[in-house]
């Protein structure tokens, strides 16, 4: 479904994109991208959704877009970062590879 979405709104098919459904504001999982419309809850009357810049979540896993409006930021560097990363991991392991980014 993504690959036709990136084709049609010509987007570079190695671009990382997910989708959000703007009903119950919950991303879909890398696993369900290549599941059938019906096994994903998809009836008559349609749903939105949203492509986003970013990789899609896996199952068990939080994707998080980090922001960086620091004016002591170094140049050349990224004002976003996404993560995607377990329920297990410690903030501090977070903020490492933010600054290492």
């Amino acid at each position: 479904m993504v690959d036709n979405l990136k084709k049609k709104y010509n987007i570079d098919p190695t671009a990382n994109r997910r989708l959000k459904n703007l009903y119950t504001k919950t991303h879909y999982y890398e696993e369900e991208l290549t599941a059938t419309l019906r096994s994903l809850g998809f009836e008559e009357g349609g749903t939105r959704l949203r492509l986003e810049r970013g990789r899609p979540p896996q199952y068990g896993n939080y994707s998080i877009r980090v922001k960086i409006q620091s004016k002591y930021s170094k140049e050349g560097k990224p004002t976003e970062v996404d993560i995607v990363t377990a329920p297990t991991e410690k903030v501090e392991e977070l903020y490492d590879i933010i600054c290492n980014a």
